[in-house]
């Protein structure tokens, strides 16, 4: 079964950034949230913040594991000196029991 927006709906009610359909490229939906969990200084606050946001649809993530894949887009600006940042195995774990993978996409300053 192939879920589209209208089909996720049901189950999140996150704002949709981006909703792409099947095409000659992906063979897919592509439904892109926004959590709505602000902006924060230090990756591992804003993990937290969206750690807060999937723990309250958890039930609802794990019942669609088999028809969706998650991942987690994080961007981010770091200055030239600074580039490095630490998380948490307990936030790691619990991405991870959720099937989540992440991608960080980082800029320099």
């Amino acid at each position: 079964m192939r879920l589209d927006a209208d089909d996720l709906s049901h189950y999140f009610q996150w704002p949709i950034t981006e909703d792409v359909k099947p095409n000659e490229k992906i063979d897919q939906n592509i439904v892109i949230y926004d959590l709505q969990t602000g902006r924060h200084s230090r990756v591992d606050f804003h993990l937290e913040a969206v750690k807060q946001a999937l723990w309250i649809k958890e039930t609802e993530l794990c019942r669609l594991m088999d028809e969706c894949r998650y991942t987690l887009w994080m961007r981010y600006r770091f200055p030239s000196r600074e580039g490095g940042f630490n998380l948490s195995p307990y936030l790691l774990s619990f991405f991870s029991m959720l099937r989540v993978e992440i991608i960080f996409h980082l800029n320099e300053d």
